[in-house]
């Protein structure tokens, strides 16, 4: 702003106090940050032009007019601000005392002011312009206390900030013979201000933010100072709530943390003088709680515990008997249930099994939560649907037996005959229905509870060689499986279109049962029953809905521990009872 310093001299004055009696005392810690204050009075201001002087000593802060001059001192409160103090920055702080002279330019013209080195100001005839001089004050630190600004105060002060100062020169109804060089000689006195640091700090420390701590493990926090000389007596205060008392030199508070205990803050201060405090944080490490959550056939499996590292995370499935299903390590907290083509294989019980390495309060380290789910909707027939039974035309009879899954239970079984010798639909009455623990799709020997159904044919003829559908229902639809009895080592091939799917099959059923007539009119041979084509798993299912609107349900129960749950779904119980209320008996292939 073009300021000239024209002139920058020192005024040692021996024996004469340059300071207010405003001195004030500051405490506070290592570390910390704090703002200083310092009152400032202008002990001369003097206003120069033309060999004409205006002066006043000792300016209120409000400021003075003195004829067609206003002046004011700005600000009369400095600050500054010492960031991470130490104990080198205890002290006395106050404004060096010197006498500074600036100059300014008052130019009377309607125009903009021309480029200048020295500070200028323009104004119009009339008008009231101010000229303002900015002075940059320096601020000195000492060891021991200031009563006056000599020579040898200055020697072992240090001059450690400048801060900075206005002064504004108004001038009234200025007229031509008010242009020319302003000359303002500042001289400043102001208090002293004692900074205090006190050695405060907690024992034990992690950093000097925090103290870690264990859910359910005795945590003691101790704090304590070597400038006791300061201290009245420490105490420690948590939320606003004072936890202990000590003395001059420490303070103690122990106690059991749990989880919400975590991220608390605890402040150790002195009690006559609160800006001696630190503050310390609270890490109490304790073991994941752990939520499970099944929707739309994905579980949600979430671990919050601290830390948050888990070195085991992973989902089990385990069977309505209890055994373990499969088990899936988790890279994420969601896991997607791929069993659109065989719904029913999701059934069971779902635990979430999270470790971060810390023990509960009951000293378990792995924490689980399970959920129970249970599929309902039409049967479906297990694609272990593979088995033979041989025997001799005209002398032996043949058992079927084929898996099904359902929940709800089974309520009608039908066979019909899809060959040449084609027959209606029939409604078995006699049947076996037994729970059984049935194959599954992980590789692995325990599955999911499903129905055994066994059909048992009282003798078997050459006309019962061919192609049948057994269909299965229950109240919310029904579900098609398509066999075949023939030769042993022939195959019958069936399409595998099923918007045709009975058509197709009895033509080339046709074919292939008159060959095995044709040989084995005479003579009896080896027969087999099974699902035909080797290459497919379930080829001939057909599942019908009865109400496809609401065919899908899940029950779901939540449990803590990894025991069976007594609130099992009851589609189970219903298939034990099941096997009770029919009884085997043979039926007639020949409808």
């Amino acid at each position: 702003m073009g300021l000239v310093n024209l002139c920058l001299f020192w005024l040692f004055l021996q024996d004469k106090s340059m300071l207010t009696d405003a001195n004030i005392t500051i405490y506070t810690t290592e570390g910390s940050t704090v703002n200083l204050t310092l009152k400032s009075i202008a002990s001369v201001l003097s206003l120069r032009k033309d060999g004409k002087r205006y002066t006043y000593y000792d300016m209120p802060a409000e400021g003075v007019i003195i004829g067609q001059y206003g002046m004011i001192l700005r600000p009369d409160i400095l600050e500054f601000q010492i960031i991470n103090v130490t104990a080198n920055d205890t002290g006395f702080y106050s404004i060096g005392y010197l006498e500074v002279s600036l100059t300014s330019r008052l130019t009377i013209t309607n125009t903009s002011c021309p480029s200048s080195q020295i500070k200028q100001v323009c104004a119009i005839v009339g008008s009231s312009p101010i000229l303002t001089f900015i002075y940059k004050w320096p601020v000195y630190k000492s060891k021991f206390k200031v009563n006056s600004f000599s020579m040898y105060w200055i020697r072992r002060s240090e001059r450690i900030v400048n801060v900075t100062i206005y002064t504004d020169i108004q001038i009234y109804n200025v007229t031509h013979e008010d242009e020319g060089f302003y000359r303002c000689v500042l001289q400043l006195r102001g208090s002293s201000t004692k900074l205090q640091v006190v050695n405060l700090r907690f024992i034990n420390q992690t950093d000097k933010q925090t103290i870690v701590g264990q859910e359910g493990t005795k945590l003691d926090i101790n704090c304590t100072s070597d400038t006791t000389q300061i201290i009245t007596a420490l105490k420690l205060e948590s939320n606003g709530t004072i936890k202990a008392i000590g003395d001059n030199q420490t303070v103690s508070y122990s106690f059991i943390p749990d989880r919400t205990d975590h991220m608390t803050k605890y402040k150790c201060m002195d009690s006559a003088h609160s800006s001696i405090m630190i503050e310390v944080k609270l890490i109490i490490r304790y073991a994941p709680e752990v939520t499970i959550r099944y929707t739309n056939g994905t579980i949600e499996c979430n671990g919050n515990g601290v830390p948050p590292i888990y070195g085991v995370y992973r989902l089990d499935q385990i069977s309505k008997l209890g055994e373990l299903v499969r088990s899936v390590n988790l890279n994420n907290e969601t896991f997607i249930l791929y069993t659109e083509l065989f719904p029913y294989q999701r059934n069971g019980k779902y635990t979430c099994v999270v470790s971060n390495s810390i023990p509960d309060t009951n000293g378990k380290i792995l924490q689980t939560l399970s959920t129970n789910v249970n599929y309902e909707g039409p049967p479906v027939f297990a694609k272990e649907n593979r088995y033979v039974k041989i025997g001799k035309v005209g002398q032996s009879s043949v058992t079927m037996s084929f898996h099904v899954y359902s929940c709800p239970d089974v309520e009608e079984i039908f066979l019909e005959k899809l060959g040449r010798i084609r027959g209606q639909k029939r409604k078995i009455h006699k049947f076996v229905l037994k729970s059984t623990l049935l194959y599954n799709e992980f590789d692995n020997k325990d599955g999911i509870p499903g129905y055994d159904i066994l059909i048992e044919s009282d003798e078997l003829y050459i006309d019962d060689l061919q192609p049948y559908c057994i269909t299965v229902t229950n109240r919310l639809g029904a579900s098609e499986y398509h066999f075949a009895i023939t030769k042993k080592g022939q195959h019958i091939s069936i399409s595998m279109d099923d918007s045709n799917i009975i058509d197709d099959k009895e033509q080339s059923s046709d074919q292939k049962s008159q060959n095995s007539n044709d040989s084995d009119s005479e003579s009896s041979q080896n027969v087999m029953v099974g699902n035909v084509g080797g290459e497919y798993e379930n080829p001939y299912q057909t599942v019908l809905q009865d109400r496809p609107e609401s065919h899908q349900y899940t029950q779901i129960t939540i449990e803590r521990n990894t025991s069976i749950s007594s609130a099992e779904s009851n589609c189970e119980m219903q298939i034990l009872e099941k096997s009770s209320t029919k009884e085997a008996g043979y039926i007639n292939l020949q409808f």
